[in-house]
């Protein structure tokens, strides 16, 4: 099973993929990126023993990017200031 997630252009900048993001909680990989959408794979296992299977379309998550990329993002936006 797939989930897409629309993210802001924030977000963005602190994803790649195959990296990391936390949603409600749940460590995930990036499958794919797609203009401003993540998609996940969500394992049978994750489904059982997570919120996520009770998600609706429309519903908010809240995101956690990968420290690394929020590190990388910042000494980026410092280059050029």
């Amino acid at each position: 099973l797939f989930l897409d997630i629309e993210v802001s252009p924030v977000v963005l900048t602190q994803i790649w993929h195959k990296g990391s993001i936390t949603l409600n909680g749940v460590s995930l990989t990036i499958n794919e990126i797609k203009d401003n959408q993540i998609s996940v794979c969500l394992i049978p296992e994750t489904l059982k023993m997570t919120n996520l299977n009770f998600l609706n379309v429309g519903d908010r998550v809240t995101i956690e990017t990968d420290w690394l990329a929020k590190t990388m993002s910042r000494q980026a936006e410092r280059k050029y200031e």
